[in-house]
């Protein structure tokens, strides 16, 4: 039962079943990360000359921002990297394999991916001022 509700919770597994996974057909889901970047150019005259600057804002995942689970990977480490079953050998008499279902410390699994939060997942705000030189 647990490994079938493990299936059943995952696209990938559940719209496969009895066939062989593609190579890295599940690793992981997609990250929809996207980045804004404002600028402003100045001019000023000073004496005889024209002094040049130029205003950024920078937003690195602003998505982030909107939606804290948007741009954050998820990673199936939770789900034994992707091996939720351990082979256990063989039934004694024949060649058909026995499996045992990997279990974490909460138990069975019953997640394929989780979100890794980490500071480098945040969005992020970045100020900048440029001078052009004449």
């Amino acid at each position: 039962k647990a490994f079938w509700d493990f299936v059943a919770q995952d696209s990938y597994l559940s719209s496969h079943k009895g066939q062989y996974a593609e190579a890295y057909a599940a690793r992981a889901p997609w990250v929809h990360r996207f980045d804004l970047h404002l600028s402003e150019d100045f001019a000023f005259r000073v004496g005889s000359s024209t002094q040049s600057f130029q205003l950024v804002l920078d937003f690195m995942n602003i998505g982030n921002l909107l939606n804290s689970k948007w741009g954050v990977y998820q990673i199936n480490s939770i789900g034994n990297n992707s091996a939720p079953l351990k082979y256990e050998g063989t039934v004694s008499g024949s060649n058909t394999p026995m499996f045992s279902m990997n279990k974490n410390s909460d138990g069975y699994l019953t997640k394929s991916y989780d979100y890794s939060y980490s500071y480098g997942q945040c969005w992020q705000i970045q100020l900048g001022l440029r001078y052009f030189f004449n």
